[in-house]
């Protein structure tokens, strides 16, 4: 059974935002549109924190570091970040390391302790606790099921061939 902060609605509200996020600055690469004036990311600085957060998901990212690179001081960057994102930069690095997680697991790329080393966590075990407390599973049994419904679900397209939805 999963765990109902993951599935929670702040959880939800994450991943539309970062859906949301990716899909403005995917369209507005390359021009000089500002459409976040007003918005509570008009903060670029802390719209590059965000973008290098997403680009590199690690726990072993150093927030002071990541502060000093977009110029803000250690207590102005915590401050502005919890302000234009609503989570902390280490609340919202957790949730960009299980979905990156989720991801690698989802469609099979790599070993647990790749995707463990890949996300900075030291030892396997330290991951398997971390996905387990953010998803209420161990990564092992999140593979298998994911596995297992993809399998499913290719089983399905291939004895319903007279089924052209493209579902």
């Amino acid at each position: 059974m999963l765990n109902d902060r993951f599935l929670s609605a702040e959880r939800l509200e994450f991943m539309l935002q970062e859906l949301v996020l990716s899909i403005i600055e995917t369209y507005l690469a390359g021009r000089r549109v500002s459409v976040w004036r007003g918005s509570r990311f008009e903060d670029t600085r802390i719209r590059r924190a965000v973008a290098l957060l997403r680009a590199h998901p690690n726990k072993e990212q150093n927030m002071d570091d990541l502060a000093n690179q977009v110029g803000l001081s250690r207590s102005r960057f915590y401050d502005l970040f919890q302000l234009c994102t609503g989570f902390s930069p280490r609340a919202y690095l957790d949730m960009l390391c299980v979905e990156t997680a989720i991801s690698r697991l989802s469609y099979g790329r790599g070993k647990i302790a790749e995707v463990a080393a890949e996300l900075g966590f030291s030892a396997q075990s330290n991951f398997t606790r971390f996905f387990l407390n953010q998803v209420g599973v161990p990564p092992s049994e999140y593979r298998r099921a994911a596995t297992s419904q993809r399998e499913e679900s290719a089983e399905k397209r291939e004895n319903d061939p007279g089924d052209d939805t493209g579902r």
